[in-house]
């Protein structure tokens, strides 16, 4: 099996597995390379339905007036730090997105 893999620096190699003298090293390069596929093909398909899911989501909410919350200007107040200067603020709807955030149902 040929392969050909592209490091974060760019650099491209690329290897055929079946020159590989190890029969052991051989068969664990072709599982690897079996697993990563099938975790693509995951990914994709994960990424494909969760956009799916927002679209959905999207058109069920668009016409529920009743539903839009009013997001509050945040007025920043800065503490000072133990040295004495300072505090990076962050307002409220920065720092954590709806994908990283956990409701009562996810514990």
């Amino acid at each position: 099996m040929i392969i050909t893999i592209t490091k974060d620096d760019g650099t491209t190699t690329t290897w055929d597995t079946n020159n590989i003298t190890d029969d052991n090293i051989q068969m664990e390069a072709n599982v690897i390379i079996n697993k990563v596929s099938t975790l693509s093909v995951v990914s994709e398909a994960l990424q494909f339905s969760s956009a799916t899911h927002r679209n959905n989501l999207t058109l069920l909410l668009q016409n529920r007036d009743e539903a839009v919350v009013e997001t509050p200007t945040s007025k920043l107040v800065e503490t000072p730090t133990e040295d004495g200067g300072p505090t990076e603020e962050v307002a409220p709807d920065e720092g954590m997105t709806e994908d990283e955030s956990s409701t009562e149902e996810d514990s």
